[in-house]
């Protein structure tokens, strides 16, 4: 994939977690995905289904992006969802991309909610 197929991708996963669409996640995410304490895009699922239950209104905005060879940095807000510090909340996530999908993802965030 090219720079902009690559960013394409990050927007298109944002955009899935922002719409609630969880079939996508098939799409976006490689078979064999790891992350942060998941595996699989049916932990995948889990993790945003879970989210979407305790903060249905959050919206994650792509800010920038970084790519070298397969592997982006991507840098994020989030909004919408009662967050502990009082402010929104940032994501900064290292995604590395294989076959057109994201195949492993790790990130930090100051999203802590109450």
């Amino acid at each position: 994939m090219d720079r902009d197929e690559m960013i394409g991708l990050a927007r298109r996963m944002y955009a899935a977690a922002n719409q609630h669409d969880l079939a996508a996640v098939d799409e976006i995410f490689a078979a064999d995905f790891r992350g942060v304490g998941i595996t699989g895009p049916d932990q995948v699922k889990r993790a945003w289904s879970a989210m979407i239950e305790r903060c249905p209104d959050f919206h994650v905005e792509l800010v920038d992006a970084l790519v070298d060879g397969d592997r982006m940095a991507l840098r994020a807000t989030v909004t919408g969802a009662e967050l502990a510090t009082g402010t929104d909340g940032y994501l900064t996530e290292w995604v590395r991309v294989a076959d057109g999908r994201i195949a492993d993802l790790w990130g930090v965030t100051n999203v802590a909610l109450r």
